[in-house]
């Protein structure tokens, strides 16, 4: 029985060795990040049915899964919501507001103000260089701003790329601690300190990608996207690829067709079995989720706003709007000779059927016509086809009326330059109502008070007519917008239309000052600043002040999403740091009761030991 005591009192003294040297861990590592508290499991050896001592098993830790995940969920919320508002802050900053001299919004009513002047003093020439110098200026503002989005649209694609080496990285390592946790398992050796670098290298995933994480069993973490696309299983990890693009401007876009995608996308497998994680969906989350849906969607938006600004500020300034002229009495047919002049002229149609009106815009084009996107025009209820230009009116009025009868169950019918519209199958045309609006391209048509202030600068100054063609001239405008060399060249054009005007006549100043200040525009809901039913309708300041309104409430907003999102990450670890972490007191009261398991182990031992003493002196 002294045996059997004594083998009692030293598996009682290394249990308590082995706490100790457990608790003083916890200690040493209570603000290590990642770090949780361990514990040695202690039970009651029984052998043949008695207690032998102690028993005590690999070193553990307690946490609770669910929790975790919860974290990397938030993790992942917080890391998108801070990185959007980090760069939309930056925007708004740039934009400014609508009151700073720097804004967008100051310069268009600089530049509005300097027509004005120019209306009470036309004939002088100073005043002249001052319009020529506020247009020059709104330009270069334009595009400074559009050429600031797109650097950081490319910001935003270098940082993609160093989210997915970070996620590769630590999805490697994920892979490798699987197995060495499975191997140590099932060796009965403790694998709590891996399970903490692995949970640190799970939370450095969670924060560039939102994913999930299951128990694959033998100690291994299988790691999956929201969608089920495998990170890390049984085979080992499975890396990102992203194949990053070094030249972003307005017109490179990402697209699902690999053809017409012109920025980097994230894909996951090889080239037969490759997951698309942007077309996929897949991207709920994280640091790469915010960098993405900034890099395709909120920065060119930002990049819209300020095309659009520009296409009405050259198309309101240089183009000519008249009603269809017909040739008789009867309200169906148009006549088109010399309406229509370049890709980008339109013709907007109402067709009038008993109650119901249908409207259309049918816009010019070098290409074969058809039916094209309704955010084409900012009209509501508008449908728009276009049509191609010919080789004369004759041949353009061909081709419009060919897009007509596409687009209404009439039948157009052309003589000439003349379209006529007639009833046809069941339809009653009761009415065609039609307006050109054409660019003038050239400062002196005579009767015309519109001028192209504005050129674009897409290779060499062309005129800018507001194309559709291919991309559209529109898109990518703003950081193209130059002050039209013609004007810069002649300044008295601001004043005389033809070679007989008056240097004092106010007509022209008049009407571009009344374009740019008063006259009432609709702008694209494609700029996200109205909607397609209601489309904001205002005039070109009005619309400068509505872009960096909506910017900066923009930049608000996504503000307090992050704030939000942080505070609940962070309410999030605090919870996981109460229950996983190491609690000081806790951990100095647990060794001061080692310290008297040991004590008393010791003394046990001891008296066993003077026990075996006095038995060997009586046996002697």
């Amino acid at each position: 029985m002294l045996f059997t005591a004594l083998n009692n009192a030293f598996s009682g003294l290394s249990a308590a060795q082995q706490s100790i040297d457990v608790v003083s861990r916890n200690v040493a590592n209570a603000s290590t990040p990642g770090y949780t508290r361990k514990t040695l499991p202690v039970d009651n050896a029984v052998l043949g049915g008695e207690g032998r001592g102690v028993w005590t098993d690999a070193v553990r830790r307690d946490v609770d899964q669910r929790m975790m995940q919860q974290l990397r969920t938030d993790l992942s919320a917080s890391q998108q919501t801070g990185v959007v508002a980090d760069y939309l802050g930056r925007v708004d900053e740039m934009f400014g507001r609508p009151q700073d001299e720097n804004s967008i919004a100051s310069q268009v009513t600089r530049f509005t103000e300097a027509f004005q002047e120019l209306t009470t003093n036309p004939e002088s020439a100073s005043v002249r260089e001052g319009v020529i110098s506020a247009a020059g200026e709104t330009a270069r503002k334009l595009n400074d701003l559009s050429t600031q989005i797109q650097d950081m649209r490319a910001e935003a694609e270098s940082g993609i790329a160093a989210s997915v080496d970070k996620v590769n990285h630590a999805l490697g390592q994920i892979a490798e601690l699987n197995e060495d946790i499975s191997q140590r398992q099932a060796q009965g050796r403790s694998t709590a300190d891996l399970e903490d670098k692995r949970d640190q290298h799970l939370e450095a995933v969670a924060e560039e990608i939102d994913i999930r994480v299951i128990d694959g069993g033998e100690g291994r973490s299988l790691v999956f996207t929201p969608d089920g696309s495998s990170l890390v299983g049984r085979g080992g990890a499975r890396p990102l690829n992203f194949d990053q693009r070094f030249e972003i401007n307005a017109n490179t876009e990402w697209s699902r067709d690999g053809t017409q995608r012109q920025v980097g996308t994230i894909t996951l497998g090889q080239d037969g079995n490759a997951v698309d994680l942007i077309g996929s969906g897949s991207l709920t989350g994280g640091r790469m989720a915010g960098l993405v849906e900034l890099r395709d969607e909120l920065l060119p938006q930002a990049q819209r706003q300020l095309d659009e600004l520009a296409h009405q500020m050259a198309t309101r300034l240089s183009e000519h709007t008249v009603r269809a002229d017909a040739p008789t009495t009867t309200s169906r047919e148009i006549d088109i000779a010399g309406r229509i002049q370049s890709d980008g002229d339109q013709i907007e149609v109402t067709f009038t059927n008993g109650s119901v009106q249908n409207r259309f815009t049918f816009i010019a084009s070098s290409e074969p016509g058809g039916p094209a996107s309704n955010d084409l025009t900012a009209r509501a209820n508008d449908t728009v086809f276009t049509f191609q230009r010919g080789a004369s009116d004759a041949a353009t009025a061909a081709n419009l009326a060919a897009q007509i009868n596409a687009a209404v169950a009439g039948s157009a019918t052309t003589a000439g330059s003349t379209l006529t519209v007639q009833d046809s199958g069941g339809s009653a045309i009761q009415a065609v109502d039609a307006r050109f609006t054409l660019t003038d391209t050239q400062s002196g048509n005579p009767d015309r008070l519109g001028l192209p202030v504005f050129a674009d600068m897409k290779a060499g100054q062309v005129d800018y007519t507001g194309s559709v063609d291919g991309q559209g001239q529109k898109q990518g405008f703003a950081a193209r917008i130059a002050l039209n060399a013609d004007l810069i060249a002649n300044p008295e054009r601001l004043v005389l239309t033809t070679g007989t005007t008056a240097t004092g006549d106010s007509a022209r100043p008049l009407e571009l000052t009344r374009r740019l200040a008063e006259a009432p525009t609709t702008f694209s809901p494609a700029t996200g600043i109205g909607g397609s039913g209601r489309p904001q309708t205002t005039t070109l300041g009005g619309f400068a002040r509505e872009i960096v309104s909506f910017q900066g409430n923009q930049a608000q907003s996504a503000s307090s999403r992050a704030e939000d999102r942080a505070a609940v990450a962070r309410a999030i670890e605090d919870r996981v740091a109460n229950q996983n972490g190491v609690n000081i007191d806790e951990e100095m009261n647990r060794l001061m009761e080692m310290e008297k398991v040991y004590a008393a182990n010791a003394k046990l031992m001891g008296l066993v030991d003077q026990m075996f003493d006095t038995l060997f002196a009586i046996k002697r």
